[in-house]
C-alpha cells in the first residue's frame, strides 16, 4: 500500500508522516524475512499485513496517550506494539509473550529501527511480577485471548485510573455476555466501546474499554 492509500483508511488523527511510513514499511519488510524462519504470521503479502496488521494496531491509538506507558500481552510479532511505537515516539513500551522466538524478533527490530523505551519479556503474564512490580496505565491485547481471560490476567497490573482496552472483531458481543460473572467478581466495568471499520476491507473492529469499579465510583 502506498502511504495515500494508508492514510485514506485512518482517522485523521493517526495519518502517517512520510518517516511513519517509511519505519513501519521496514517493520514488514523483517516482519516478512523472518516469517520465512519462524511463524510470526499466517498473512504472507505485505499489502495484506498493511490491511490486517498495520492500520488495525494503529487504531489503538484513538484510545492512549501519545507520552504514557503501555503494556501489550501476547503481543506476537510486536503487533500493536510496535507500530504504536513508531507512531508515537514517546510511548513507553512493554511487550510481553511466551514464545522467545517472536521477542527475539521484536528486540531484533527496536535495534535495527533505533526505537527507544520499548522493553520485550519472554514471559508468561502471570510471572511478569517476579520481572517487575510496574503497574500500567493503558494495557492492551490483540487477537491474544477471549475478554474474560485478558481481564483475568491483566487486571492486577494495572495502575490507579488506569484502563484496559480490549481489541475485538465483529463477534465482541459474544464475549461480553461470556465475560459478565468474570468481570463483576474481578470488580472490572466497561468504561465505553469504540467501534471501528477496518478499511479497506470493510471489517468491523471493537475496542472495548474496561477499568476498576471502585476507579469509576471515585471519579
Amino acid at each position: 500500500m502506498t502511504i495515500e492509500e494508508v492514510n485514506s483508511c485512518l482517522p485523521t488523527m493517526l495519518r502517517l508522516s512520510s518517516e511513519h511510513y517509511a519505519l513501519i514499511d521496514r517493520y514488514l519488510d523483517e516482519l516478512l524475512i523472518w516469517n520465512r524462519k519462524i511463524n510470526l504470521t499466517a498473512i504472507r503479502q505485505k499489502k495484506i499485513c498493511w490491511q490486517k496488521h498495520i492500520i488495525d494496531s494503529l487504531l489503538l491509538g484513538e484510545f492512549i496517550d501519545s507520552d504514557s506507558h503501555l503494556l501489550d500481552i501476547g503481543s506476537g510479532a510486536g503487533l500493536p506494539s510496535i507500530p504504536l511505537k513508531i507512531y508515537y515516539p514517546q510511548l513507553t513500551v512493554t511487550s510481553v509473550d511466551t514464545v522467545s522466538k517472536k521477542i527475539q524478533f521484536q528486540k531484533h527490530c527496536v535495534r535495527k529501527l533505533h526505537l527507544t523505551d520499548y522493553q520485550a519479556l519472554s514471559t508468561r503474564i502471570e510471572n511478569l511480577n517476579n520481572q517487575s512490580k510496574q503497574r500500567y496505565p493503558y494495557i492492551t491485547s490483540r487477537a491474544f485471548s477471549s475478554l474474560s481471560q485478558f481481564c483475568q490476567l491483566s487486571h492486577d497490573y494495572l495502575a490507579q485510573n488506569g484502563v484496559l482496552v480490549a481489541m475485538k472483531g465483529a463477534d465482541y458481543k459474544r464475549e461480553i455476555e461470556e465475560a459478565t460473572d468474570i468481570l463483576s467478581k474481578l470488580n472490572i466495568e466497561i468504561v465505553t466501546i469504540h467501534e471501528r471499520i477496518l478499511q479497506p476491507l470493510d471489517e468491523k473492529r471493537a475496542f472495548i474499554v474496561l477499568s476498576k469499579s471502585n476507579q469509576l465510583t471515585e471519579c
